[in-house]
């Protein structure tokens, strides 16, 4: 069988990988763990179409983008799922350093910077700056602010 691996991260602990894998037999793209220490790999998704996994700081929460659904998908490390945010067209998306908050930007949006609690995707909802030109790099400073 034929895949390739995109998107790789690791978790703060370094213990565990996630990224996405193809599967070149039927297509689809899906987010796995892989546990360093004891070699298992995991599949969390079983939907195709996901792409970009990034673990919150304390690896509770994995997010990824369906391409298929539009929408940003947050799961636990188990898989099971969390929240889910509608979006057009996402650029770029970043926990930030305590992993409190998510920030994300599309590119149907004028390019702002929507932030958000990452607990539940949708709570104290801020938008930033909107204007010409597009977003490719999205971080934040360690005080978050």
């Amino acid at each position: 069988m034929y895949f390739s691996v995109f998107g790789w991260v690791c978790s703060s602990d370094g213990k565990q990988l996630v990224y996405g894998k193809r599967n070149k037999t039927n297509s689809n793209d899906d987010i796995y763990t892989y546990d360093i220490e004891n070699g298992i790999e995991k599949q969390l998704t079983n939907t195709g179409h996901v792409y970009n996994p990034l673990c919150s700081p304390d690896g509770s929460i994995i997010i990824y983008f369906s391409n298929n659904q539009q929408k940003i998908i947050a799961i636990d490390s188990s898989g099971a799922s969390k929240y889910d945010i509608p979006v057009d067209d996402l650029s770029v998306y970043a926990f930030s350093p305590s992993g409190n908050r998510l920030a994300y930007t599309t590119y149907t949006d004028n390019n702002g910077i929507i932030i958000v609690d990452a607990s539940d995707g949708q709570s104290n909802k801020v938008e930033i700056g909107r204007g010409n030109g597009q977003i490719s790099i999205l971080g934040w400073t360690q005080d978050e602010k």
